[in-house]
């Protein structure tokens, strides 16, 4: 072998060897940076058959003869699952019905908490345990309301979906999601609370199962990237969750998410900070329609594929990413 001048063989030799045992170190933090990356995705699918299998064993727990301790405004009630689910298209259904009961408020005793007039609510009772025993579906409409509290009355009725006529009985706040998001102002706020950038998503409390619902956004904070529209309720709140094939909504950067697939959509541009951003879920027709306020007489349309129940579903990516979940009022769309 032949050295540069003033370089010894020992030393061409410890170069050679130096330089082999780099390669070595690198190849080998490459396999295990591979392997890693393997591992990862295997524990993320296991999480995710852990999620399913869950959710699976707490359907299997349900029963209709649960027992439910109530405050509603001050007063106790007690009554069974079966009474509370009994109108099946009710938002009273959907909230007794095995999967949304660990995200409800509960007082200093573990009691349910609603913050309904209980006087009404008393009254609502009564007819839904007289069904139970009638077999026969109560004339809501009918029904008399406790002296003075006509016109209360007559809104709760429409808020608990047990008349029809109301576009916006929609619950405004969020599940708890993991690190690094997290929850504020009694549910309705999400914010990315960590340094470190990367897909977080939340879910909305409230199942969308049947009928119109309409919600606004407000995008308080906005550095790069937001997603928001709707996922499927049988869906795991992970990471990469904007791919899931139930997943529908509008991101940034001209881009749709239909069916966990990105499409592009030249007349939509993306959210800015401070947009508000108003949506509307058509379970029936599965049709997602959005208004930005930004962009006056513009409505933005994505017709889903997959059938609900639905949830309201977001996903920011930055620190300091912040947006708000609001009930909105009659939103008028058009065809």
């Amino acid at each position: 072998a032949i050295y540069p001048t003033g370089m010894s063989t020992t030393e061409g030799g410890c170069k050679r060897k130096l330089a082999d045992l780099t390669s070595q170190v690198v190849e080998e933090m490459n396999k295990q940076s591979s392997d890693l990356e393997k591992k990862a995705l295997e524990l993320e699918a296991e999480k995710q058959a852990f999620e399913r299998e869950k959710s699976n064993m707490v359907a299997m727990t349900v029963k209709s003869s649960d027992v439910f301790k109530l405050n509603v405004g001050g007063r106790m009630f007690a009554t069974k699952r079966a009474t509370l689910t009994w109108e099946e298209d009710s938002l009273l259904a959907g909230m007794f019905s095995g999967r949304w009961e660990g995200s409800l408020n509960t007082d200093d005793d573990g009691s349910i908490f609603l913050d309904f007039d209980p006087d009404c609510f008393e009254t609502i009772l009564h007819h839904l345990r007289l069904a139970q025993l009638s077999g026969k579906k109560p004339k809501w409409i009918g029904v008399e309301a406790p002296q003075g509290k006509l016109a209360y009355f007559k809104e709760l009725l429409k808020f608990l979906v047990l008349v029809p006529g109301n576009k916006n009985n929609f619950i405004a706040s969020f599940l708890q999601p993991d690190l690094p998001l997290m929850i504020l102002q009694d549910g309705s706020k999400v914010k990315y609370s960590t340094d470190r950038s990367g897909h977080a998503c939340a879910f909305g409390t409230m199942i969308l199962e049947r009928g119109i619902y309409t919600w606004t956004i407000k995008m308080n904070a906005l550095y790069q990237w937001v997603y928001a529209g709707v996922i499927s309720s049988t869906a795991s709140p992970t990471k990469q969750c904007c791919n899931d094939p139930s997943s529908y909504g509008w991101a940034c950067n001209n881009s749709t998410l239909q069916g966990g697939s990105h499409v592009v959509h030249e007349n939509w541009q993306g959210f800015r900070s401070g947009d508000n951003v108003t949506m509307q879920m058509d379970i029936d027709a599965g049709v997602l329609k959005m208004k930005v306020d930004r962009l006056p007489g513009s409505v933005f349309t994505i017709r889903t594929v997959v059938q609900g129940p639905w949830r309201v579903h977001v996903s920011l990516y930055n620190y300091g990413d912040e947006l708000q979940l609001f009930s909105a009022d009659d939103v008028e769309f058009g065809q």
